[in-house]
């Protein structure tokens, strides 16, 4: 058996090192050629051992060296590549303000080419926006789309909070909720839908106060959009809550309080979620072009495919893997050209309404509306004059406004005329269509009727949150959607 090796460093005494050093005529030198040189850096001696050599970076980049080197430059950028030594220098001594006064500063220019390109490092808009300057450059210039048209799209933090949370404790749950007869347009989804406790949880990010990117316009619809919502909900008998914390544990807090108000006795059991599940969360909404490519596979029309799963369906289209991925499906719409005035009547001779028509060949419908052909079309359907699907152009002021007058209260009004509704609502004419109906609820408040000011005197008139959400609902959403329920719980206390 080998005798082990013993280690060497003993030989490096003090006197050893200082003998060693003396070799040397600098420190540079002395480190490339000796152990001793370590040996002198972790015991204390190396000034001492060093004091004999010349330093060689003092003796070439003295200040007049440095400013006179700087001046062959016209940029920073130039001289740190080209002359890193006396750049260097310059940083370290202080007299870099002073070497560099002579040349131009260099702005960055962001083209649209680089922008684009500087994006691809990046798999989210989140992560784009912290880390790169670009991100607002694009924003200013709106590139923003195409530069992320390779990004992932993932819920919002507050979704994803809820969305793990109600996993955690077996709640049952329906994400993004729709139903068929809630539609601004197109069908409006609701974040969660608690199924046994009939109770809706939407998350409002900030986007539903200011809009995507600080547009106010946007923010406009959306918040028209969550007021729909939210008389849909009302209407129905569906509790509904809207939660705009951005705290991670004040969302759940938020989300607990609300179940323990419908089922006081409830306890919340959290487990460990199972990998399945993890795997889920890590990947909620975000689709690869193989989970896209899957889901296709799963549906022999678009149509079917839209409308199960959208997502997937909204992520091939954003990335142009459309065509690739439904090639194998049925093509409900026809090519350009297919719909001559003959296939249109064709087509509608096999219904009874306009509206089944247009449900089954939507292109065909479409084109008759824009050649004008609809009432050739349906002279043979029934209540042809009386369809709820009018044509393009039909809801002039007049029509809308003769149209409300059959009705007593919006509800009504969009159950039966939504296109007039929609209308009505896109024009500006919805405040004098429906001036003389009846609010659905006998206590609902106008429009904008609940100011922080409102809302925190009305609190005043209860003795808990509970009560306060049974009597008066319009006011406590208000308060959550506002971010005022703190205010006004200290309102309630203090009264």
């Amino acid at each position: 058996m080998s005798e082990p090796v013993k280690s060497k460093s003993w030989k490096w005494t003090k006197e050893a090192v200082l003998a060693d050093a003396r070799k040397y005529a600098s420190k540079s030198e002395w480190r490339k050629n000796s152990g001793a040189y370590a040996m002198a850096t972790r015991q204390g001696w190396l000034e001492e051992a060093c004091a004999h050599m010349t330093a060689l970076w003092t003796a070439k980049w003295t200040k007049e060296a440095v400013l006179n080197d700087a001046l062959k430059y016209k940029t920073r950028g130039e001289w740190e590549i080209r002359s890193n030594g006396a750049w260097s220098s310059a940083r370290r001594n202080g007299w870099y303000a002073e070497a560099t006064q002579h040349m131009a500063m260099q702005i960055e220019k962001w083209t649209k080419e680089s922008v684009i390109a500087d994006a691809q490092k990046y798999q989210t808009r989140g992560e784009w926006s912290v880390k790169s300057k670009s991100y607002s450059i694009a924003r200013n210039n709106n590139w923003v789309e195409e530069a992320t048209a390779h990004m992932f799209t993932t819920m919002s933090f507050g979704e994803l909070v809820i969305f793990s949370d109600l996993l955690e404790h077996d709640i049952k749950f329906t994400h993004q909720m729709k139903f068929d007869d809630l539609r601004s347009i197109n069908k409006l989804p609701f974040d969660f839908y608690l199924n046994e406790l009939n109770l809706i949880v939407e998350y409002h990010g900030i986007q539903h106060e200011r809009g995507w990117q600080g547009n106010a316009q946007d923010a406009k619809g959306i918040q028209q959009r969550d007021q729909i919502k939210y008389d849909y909900a009302i209407t129905k008998g569906i509790r509904y809550i809207a939660i705009s914390k951005t705290d991670r544990s004040e969302i759940i807090q938020e989300l607990h309080q609300a179940i323990k108000e419908i089922e006081p006795n409830y306890e919340f059991r959290k487990r460990v979620l199972t990998d399945e599940e993890v795997a889920l969360l890590k990947n909620l909404g975000i689709y690869t072009k193989e989970e896209v490519t899957a889901s296709a596979a799963r549906y022999s029309t678009i149509r079917d495919w839209r409308a199960s799963e959208e997502g997937a369906y909204n992520k091939a289209l954003k990335m142009g893997w459309t065509d690739e991925v439904t090639s194998h499906m049925t093509r409900l719409i026809k090519k350009s050209g297919h719909w001559t005035k003959e296939a249109v009547l064709e087509s509608a001779r096999d219904f009874s309404s306009q509206t089944a028509w247009k449900d089954s060949h939507g292109g065909a419908w479409s084109k008759a509306v824009k050649m004008g052909w609809v009432q050739e079309a349906c002279s043979h359907m029934k209540f042809m004059d009386e369809s709820k699907v009018k044509s393009q152009g039909y809801w002039t002021k007049e029509r809308v406004l003769t149209s409300a007058q059959n009705y007593q209260s919006k509800a009504a009004w969009r159950k039966e005329e939504p296109s007039a509704v929609a209308i009505a609502n896109k024009n500006g004419w919805i405040k004098e269509a429906s001036k003389h109906m009846q609010l659905s609820r006998p206590n609902q408040k106008a429009n904008g009727y609940w100011t922080e000011e409102r809302v925190l005197e009305d609190a005043k008139k209860y003795e808990s949150v509970t009560e306060w959400r049974k009597e008066s609902m319009g006011a406590y959403s208000a308060a959550t959607r506002k971010g005022w329920k703190d205010l006004a719980l200290n309102e309630m206390k203090n009264k």
